[in-house]
């Protein structure tokens, strides 16, 4: 076995497809950013330690009779259930559990620790899982790692897309279509983590976009922190809504035209997607009755017009960050300075 292994993936931003993508069959577009979360791990004896650098304190724990054993969660209650069914996983793969040590540094958050929005959640489900196959010689294909880490995302209650799942797993730009997470909850409850694993999962897509345009995403950052769950839950009461339906085909439309516009350098076309998914979006918040495009966004987005750019909230909204999708370069330090006249942080992570 293994002496020391690790793990590192990358954070994500939303170039499109927000909201629509968490009901199955929707598709977003979605881009791996350059802030990372990185975790490595060692196989110890009698208790293993768990250390981040988002925490005050370190957890031990171990296992007994075969189950995983610790005092109190708090914090760590997330990467505990990490550990947990990935340990039910590798006992089905007929390995033999041994406890180990888990270090955890992420710089997905500012100095105050608040989040970015680049889904911190979902990044350490993933360097968990992908660490543990390393540390137990198990291949770590992404399909596979990324399916674990939404099981186990799912049996927290995770409300989300898994968009996120799917970038910090695969990386670069990717197309992703979401699965029917009701179908994998029936599954939780009468098939094994192997036999779900290998079983296809409908809708699910996940594809590798090569970019041809000549675009540069510049990334601003409210400062305020966005809590995902809740957002989407406000605007899961807004689906029987008679027109929450027509959002749907209007967002998979857009989105589809977008990824055309990626693939074949189309510039008219790509700003015509985006301004038409932003103004998705805000409708959306009138139906649902809940804010996801803030003023600060709204500036953000709106300043893009005067950059030959166009520009909309990347991710859940009501805080967070927008994304400007910049054309002409030469036009980036002077952008950089009107976003920060208006109290928005260019964070420099593409």
């Amino acid at each position: 076995m293994s002496a020391l292994v690790d793990a590192k993936v990358g954070g994500k931003l939303y170039w499109g497809g927000e909201y629509a993508v968490v009901e199955a069959g929707h598709t977003a577009v979605i881009m791996a950013v350059k802030r990372y979360l990185q975790v490595k791990l060692k196989f110890s004896s009698g208790h293993g330690n768990i250390r981040s650098s988002l925490y005050h304190h370190h957890l031990i724990w171990s296992y007994q009779n075969g189950k995983l054993h610790i005092a109190h969660q708090d914090e760590y209650s997330l990467i505990i259930k990490a550990i947990g069914v990935m340990s039910e996983y590798l006992t089905e793969q007929g390995k033999e559990l041994t406890v180990f040590d888990l270090d955890i540094d992420s710089d997905l958050h500012d100095s105050a620790f608040q989040k970015y929005g680049f889904g911190s959640s979902g990044a350490v489900v993933v360097a968990v899982v992908r660490g543990m196959l390393r540390l137990y010689e198990l291949a770590d294909e992404d399909l596979l790692v990324f399916k674990l880490a939404c099981l186990i995302l799912l049996k927290i209650g995770n409300n989300g897309s898994m968009g996120d799942v799917a970038s910090c797993t695969y990386g670069g730009l990717i197309a992703y279509t979401s699965f029917d997470r009701h179908q994998i909850l029936e599954w939780l409850e009468k098939k094994s983590i192997s036999q779900i694993i290998d079983t296809e999962w409908k809708y699910l897509s996940i594809r590798p976009l090569k970019n041809c345009l000549p675009v540069e995403p510049v990334i601003g950052w409210t400062g305020r922190e966005a809590i995902s769950s809740e957002l989407v839950y406000k605007i899961s009461l807004g689906r029987n809504h008679p027109e929450y339906s027509q959002f749907l085909q209007n967002s998979e439309t857009h989105v589809q035209s977008l990824i055309q516009a990626i693939e074949t350098g189309n510039k008219g076309r790509f700003k015509q997607a985006i301004a038409a998914l932003r103004q998705g979006l805000i409708h959306l918040s009138i139906i649902c009755r809940t804010q996801i495009e803030t003023e600060e966004l709204r500036q953000m987005s709106d300043l893009a017009d005067d950059y030959d750019a166009v520009g909309k909230l990347s991710g859940a909204g009501g805080g967070d960050c927008g994304i400007i999708f910049l054309f002409d370069h030469a036009k980036k330090e002077e952008l950089i300075q009107e976003l920060e006249k208006r109290k928005i942080q260019y964070l420099a992570f593409i």
